[in-house]
């Protein structure tokens, strides 16, 4: 990348941003940052045990802090959560970065999903409905889009986008 600007990879949980995140931070030297990995340190807690302690409000500010505090990075690929894009907030805190969609069909991800780790994937059909409500977020917020049908792939992509 020629300005070494942060790279923001944003998509559904189990869409592989944190996958690809690691190999396309080690592609380009930077620095990767999971953001939710990055919540759980700070505050002691899993996403899971803060969701069910005090509900996804309390989490989504928890997670707009968090990112404000990631934006100030720099060479960083930061792996965001999948809900991310619900807070205008949050995701205005990133609004210099590269942002890009990594887009995974949702029936993929829903056969690959972990629901004991990822607490709003329980209901395959809700899932379904999150996705469709997240999808016109994801657009909305993402420089550019990149399909994740390989991983190798995906990271090829967005190394070529970064290089523009």
């Amino acid at each position: 990348m020629k300005n070494k600007s942060n790279i923001v990879l944003i998509g559904m949980s189990g869409c592989g941003k944190t996958t690809v995140g690691k190999m396309l931070a080690q592609a380009l030297d930077m620095t990767f940052i999971d953001a939710d990995e990055y919540l759980e340190q700070r505050e002691g807690k899993t996403v899971k045990e803060i969701f069910a302690l005090y509900g996804e409000q309390y989490f989504r500010r928890l997670e707009h802090e968090c990112l404000s505090e990631l934006a100030g990075r720099h060479n960083a690929v930061i792996a965001t959560g999948g809900g991310a894009v619900k807070s205008e907030a949050a995701m205005s805190c990133l609004k210099d970065a590269l942002i890009i969609f990594i887009k995974r069909d949702i029936e993929d991800i829903i056969a690959t999903a972990d629901s004991s780790v990822r607490p709003l994937f329980t209901d395959p059909d809700a899932v379904r409905e999150m996705y469709v409500a997240r999808l016109v977020l994801y657009e909305k917020y993402a420089k550019c889009t990149v399909i994740n049908e390989s991983v190798e792939q995906c990271v090829k992509d967005i190394v070529a986008v970064a290089a523009k």
